[in-house]
């Protein structure tokens, strides 16, 4: 072989390799086809659903549409990176971008469904299944033998939201509730992360009753750690001074005694 063969060889061979290192460097550099399985999805909960991605520091994606333009499956291209993904239903537009969902002092959660996940997109192509869960519990509060007369409620508890791990968020919470059809007061509950809820009873110049709501509802073996919360109801007998718990899947009564 000829010295003028073997170099064309050579160059040929080093020009080849470094085209192969360039397009190795351009994938690298190009986003990750993020695909969201939304087909598992209920969307006759929710009217809207507002997708989030989160490199630790800022949001890199958002989106905010009706319900069915996820279905069946949403498309992002996400930068190559460990990313924390959020998405939920309409949080009545008390979402941050940095603070993630906060309720207002004075207001109940909003009737959420969310799901969040950490995905490393540090490939060419992944692809996540949502499973969106029932994040808020709906608690019906009933004052039996009168004792709710010429009276106000209020509950309140540690836990003002959603940070943007779809974490509990600490922070107050207060809400007082209003008479509904079924003369009970009705309250819509993030997530807990303690046993701090309480329940005030005000005659309109000053609190006279406190009840340890969050001590009965753990006692009770009610579960803020399950992937979708229940809905409960609560009995307070003034009188008598005793407090039942009932879950929507219970088939029995949690009972205890009021202590003053």
């Amino acid at each position: 072989m000829s010295d003028n063969v073997l170099y064309k060889m050579l160059l040929f061979l080093s020009v080849f390799s470094a085209a192969g290192c360039s397009v190795k460097e351009q994938r690298d550099d190009c986003p990750c086809r993020l695909v969201l399985d939304f087909s598992e999805t209920d969307i006759n909960e929710m009217d809207k659903i507002r997708v989030c991605l989160y490199d630790g520091e800022t949001a890199v994606y958002e989106k905010f549409s009706h319900a069915e333009d996820f279905m069946p499956e949403y498309v992002i291209s996400a930068p190559r990176e460990e990313l924390e993904l959020m998405a939920f239903s309409d949080a009545q537009g008390w979402f941050d971008v940095e603070e993630g969902i906060v309720i207002p002092v004075g207001q109940d959660c909003p009737r959420l469904y969310m799901y969040s996940n950490r995905l490393d997109t540090r490939r060419d192509m992944l692809r996540d299944t949502v499973h969106m869960h029932k994040n808020h519990c709906v608690m019906s509060i009933y004052m039996e033998g009168g004792a709710s007369r010429g009276y106000d409620l209020c509950v309140k508890g540690n836990v003002n939201g959603y940070g943007n791990d779809g974490r509990p968020r600490e922070g107050d919470f207060s809400y007082e509730p209003s008479l509904d059809d079924d003369s009970g007061y009705v309250v819509s509950l993030p997530r807990q992360s303690d046993s701090s809820l309480l329940l005030e009873i005000d005659d309109g110049t000053e609190v006279v009753k406190t009840f340890a709501l969050g001590e009965y509802i753990k006692s009770g073996g009610y579960d803020w750690t399950a992937p979708d919360l229940e809905d409960l109801a609560v009995h307070v007998n003034w009188a008598v001074t005793t407090v039942s718990i009932t879950v929507s899947s219970w088939d029995w009564v949690y009972e205890c005694e009021i202590v003053i």
